[in-house]
């Protein structure tokens, strides 16, 4: 991909986490997709940082886990601390990537679901099992959407961290 990328002179290359949500949990039930394990994601982020530096076409390293592979990259979602993520409807979202909605905007109020849902203000709290002590939560964080499609809790560690691997 980046080879072919390069010589077409691509701007950048992002990749996204595959997710058991929506058409994911029907590809997944149906046996034709699933998300990655640890070592499988760790080795994957490998070879994209690899090939995004051989071939010079950048890619987003600034995703949850990224900083487990090189200290200057990687970045916290901040799902809880910034955004807002609005639907059609009005209910305001935890993220776009899943369907959990925290309440309507209009009937509960936005500033008391941002600020006090008891989601949003754990998440800000640091209380995510697995993630929230650990000493690269500030560079990492975990993949909040991850987590919600394995466990159905934002507040679990991210199903494919592979940290106490290398711990």
């Amino acid at each position: 991909f980046f080879a072919t990328a390069a010589r077409a002179n691509v701007e950048s290359m992002n990749f996204t986490r595959f997710i058991t949500e929506g058409d994911g949990r029907r590809l997944e039930e149906a046996g034709v997709d699933r998300p990655l394990t640890g070592p499988e994601l760790r080795d994957a982020y490998t070879a994209i940082l690899r090939l995004s530096r051989q071939t010079q076409v950048p890619t987003n390293t600034n995703l949850p886990l990224f900083h487990l592979i090189d200290p200057s990259l990687g970045a916290h979602g901040k799902v809880g601390f910034q955004g807002l993520v609005i639907d059609y409807m009005g209910n305001l979202k935890v993220t776009s990537r899943v369907g959990y909605k925290l309440g309507h905007v209009l009937e509960e109020g936005l500033e008391a679901l941002f600020l006090g849902h008891p989601v949003m203000r754990d998440l800000r709290d640091r209380k995510i099992d697995g993630c929230g002590p650990c000493v690269h939560y500030e560079r990492c964080g975990g993949d909040r959407n991850a987590s919600f499609t394995a466990t159905g809790s934002f507040l679990r560690k991210d199903p494919s961290c592979w940290f106490d691997l290398v711990s």
